[in-house]
């Protein structure tokens, strides 16, 4: 719960927040799902998630050898 809450998705009373509401959408890891929906405010979304999509796909269960497909297709 402490780390919830050192992002921002808990408050002092351990209610969800409008980010915990929003993180939870994501099935990642809550610094990750942070992560997306911060890049997406700062509209930076696009090097967040091109610059290291092989990562990010691997993050979201891919395996390495459609990742390595992926990482081909966008270059």
């Amino acid at each position: 719960m402490y780390q919830l809450w050192i992002l921002g998705a808990l408050d002092n009373t351990g209610s969800l927040t409008l980010l915990g509401r929003q993180m939870v959408e994501f099935p990642l890891d809550p610094a990750l799902s942070k992560m997306v929906i911060i890049a997406v405010d700062m509209d930076c979304s696009d090097e967040s998630l091109v610059r290291k999509p092989v990562t990010l796909f691997t993050l979201l269960g891919g395996d390495v050898e459609s990742a390595g497909v992926l990482s081909r297709r966008l270059n």
